[in-house]
């Protein structure tokens, strides 16, 4: 190991129970591996899934529990296997931290869809590919913590790390989508534009879309305006975290072209969506 020998132990802001406020408390952090890094966190974006986990509004968090996945720090100790990485270097850190690297889906680049489960900064997929008793519930909110090499970012040390903490989940999530189905030509439809308010604030946000780079405006709630505009989009980005009460996403799937993709980012507290089948075939 490069550095100083790693302590285990650290502190950080824990949720205790559901409902709680945060605790500042001594945890304990898993034992460094030959091929993770450890850093001293200095900067963490607050998520909505935070505050959805720290509720157990999906009923899979586990307490006691450190929130925070979208973090930045400076390396301070390194494994002996890490090759890619350095004392001092700054690094982001998002949602994944490890997987198990062997599987069909993991040697396919889909760590995400790791077949033993891959381990969140904090939560993992499934029993997580460090088994489900040592799978961990230790994230960002702290001041050390601990990643693979492969899932940490690295950083400029021109950039702002205050200003790049919140791309460590928001911006990726809408990159992914972006680098896979998107290239010249393609018509792109973002659902949702964060908290500007519902309809009757149309104007406010379709003048805040435009400024974004936006050609055209759509306002959901108005049949006609969805109706003028079905079968035009190649690919829609879904950001909104509310879906139909009745759980139809049908006037979103209209929207798409024929071999268009709809790509949900959000994740609603409905469990289940529903669309008509035959919009997939007109």
């Amino acid at each position: 190991m490069v550095g100083q020998e790693a302590n285990n132990v650290t502190q950080a802001w824990v949720v205790p129970s559901k409902g709680a406020a945060l605790e500042l408390q001594t945890i304990v952090m898993q034992d460094m591996t030959p091929t993770q890094v450890q850093v001293d966190v200095k900067f963490v974006g607050l998520c909505g899934t935070d505050l959805h986990m720290r509720d157990n509004d999906w009923g899979i968090t586990q307490y006691p529990m450190v929130m925070g996945h979208e973090g930045v720090g400076v390396v301070t100790h390194i494994g002996e296997r890490v090759n890619g990485l350095k004392v001092g270097d700054h690094i982001g850190i998002g949602w994944i931290r490890d997987s198990c690297g062997s599987c069909r889906s993991c040697m396919m680049g889909k760590d995400n869809l790791c077949e033993k489960g891959y381990q969140g900064t904090y939560l993992a997929s499934g029993a997580g590919c460090w088994g489900k008793d040592d799978a961990s519930m230790k994230g960002c909110f702290a001041k050390q913590m601990r990643i693979e090499e492969k899932f940490a970012f690295k950083l400029e040390e021109s950039m702002n790390l205050e200003r790049v903490a919140p791309l460590m989940c928001g911006g990726i999530t809408v990159w992914e989508p972006i680098v896979d189905y998107v290239k010249p030509g393609t018509h792109v439809g973002v659902r949702s534009l964060g908290g500007l308010g519902n309809l009757k604030h149309k104007h406010k946000k379709e003048e805040q879309a435009r400024e974004w780079g936006a050609k055209h405006f759509v306002a959901t709630e108005s049949e006609e305006e969805m109706k003028s505009t079905a079968g035009s989009l190649d690919l829609i980005l879904d950001t909104c975290l509310y879906a139909p009460e009745n759980g139809d996403m049908s006037p979103w799937i209209d929207l798409l072209c024929f071999g268009g993709t709809y790509c949900r980012l959000g994740l609603p507290e409905v469990s289940t969506a529903t669309f008509n089948y035959v919009s997939l075939h007109s």
